[in-house]
């Protein structure tokens, strides 16, 4: 009877295998971790930025709100040409108070905030939703943004 040989594979391959399988295995266990970290990276970074601009826009609000005979109307259209960049542009809130109480004119050259006078403490907000802001991908593991705000406040005195 003829003896039947069998061939093994050499060592160095078998392990060769056995390492392929295991990184198979922690690719599969860490990718999903790793792309939840960059997906909330990139989220916190758009809502960064767009707190840079919304802080921005109200910086440029107030100094324009503490000149004399500046109405609310002027505030607003100012806050608006700041964020002309940004494509949730429109669906912010601009709010302007006087000594603490709100300007609610809506005809330019009316109003507290133009008839105020020198060293009158004038805030200007502006706010909008996070989740207009950034797009929501982290609401899929718990995290949401609905129900936040992006805001910036500044204050200062009129001229």
């Amino acid at each position: 009877m003829a003896e039947r040989v069998v061939r093994r594979k050499p060592a160095a391959a078998r392990r060769r295998e056995r390492k392929g399988v295991a990184l198979s295995i922690e690719l599969i266990v860490v990718l999903p971790v790793l792309l939840l970290v960059l997906v909330a990276m990139v989220e916190y970074g758009i809502l960064l930025i767009s707190t840079q601009g919304i802080s921005a826009a109200a910086s440029v609000g107030a100094r324009l709100a503490a000149l004399p005979s500046t109405s609310k109307v002027d505030v607003e259209d100012a806050v608006e040409t700041a964020l002309g960049g940004y494509i949730w542009n429109g669906r912010h809130e601009t709010l302007v108070f006087v000594d603490g109480d709100k300007d609610l004119s809506v005809a330019p050259g009316t109003g507290p905030l133009a008839m105020a006078g020198s060293g009158a403490e004038v805030q200007v907000t502006v706010r909008i939703d996070a989740d207009e802001v950034a797009p929501d991908i982290l609401r899929y593991i718990g995290v949401s943004l609905v129900g936040s705000q992006v805001s910036a406040t500044f204050i200062t005195r009129k001229e």
